[in-house]
């Protein structure tokens, strides 16, 4: 579909808008008529540019991923401690200061009620972060600076897990030095006693 420029100024407006209403209400929290009301346009506008709710959403979980494999091509130079670190950063840094939730931990919670589409992509998502936690925590065991019975799988989902609750606690007590204790607490868990030292230093 070509577009002129202020058709693709309204269909990035109305991913930007369909983006701070998942990550504060969810799938099932919005409608296009929200989006309609924030945007001032007819709601006939954003089916012009996105047909069905699912095909905006979908849109949308596409844009993170390929947001999160260029986030990893920049962090690729660093050590695994500085990636994990960087890393809880980056999921702390989507919450907003206690606004939003994270897309994983958002839309897994309605996962079962998600149509198939979305939920692929939910799927698709997770599985990039998990495999890329993996690989940190292997080359972090590589490096000596993490623990060397580490499950990589079960590890990196408890990462996941952790740093989701974690946002979704920072939504009611608005504290965000409690919340980055509580991720760099979890990642102490990982480090061998030497690298916990130079970590408080």
């Amino acid at each position: 579909m070509l577009m002129n420029t202020q058709e693709r100024a309204t269909r990035k407006r109305i991913l930007d808008i369909a983006e701070e209403l998942i990550l504060t209400r969810g799938y099932n929290g919005f409608s296009y008529r929200d989006i309609s009301r924030k945007i001032g346009i007819r709601k006939a506008s954003i089916h012009y540019h996105y047909p069905l709710k699912e095909d905006l959403v979908e849109r949308y979980i596409r844009k993170q991923v390929v947001l999160f494999k260029m986030w990893c091509k920049q962090e690729s130079n660093n050590t695994a401690k500085e990636k994990l670190f960087q890393f809880g950063k980056m999921f702390l840094s989507l919450s907003k200061q206690g606004v939003q939730i994270c897309p994983i931990g958002m839309l897994t919670a309605e996962f079962p009620v998600l149509p198939p589409k979305i939920q692929a992509r939910v799927r698709e998502l997770l599985n990039n972060e998990v495999l890329w936690l993996e690989g940190v925590i292997s080359n972090g065991i590589r490096e000596g600076s993490f623990l060397p019975d580490l499950d990589l799988h079960r590890t990196a989902l408890i990462i996941i897990t952790t740093l989701s609750g974690t946002l979704k606690m920072f939504r009611i007590h608005k504290n965000p030095e409690e919340a980055e204790g509580v991720i760099d607490e979890l990642f102490s868990f990982l480090l061998v006693k030497n690298e916990k030292r130079r970590t408080k230093e």
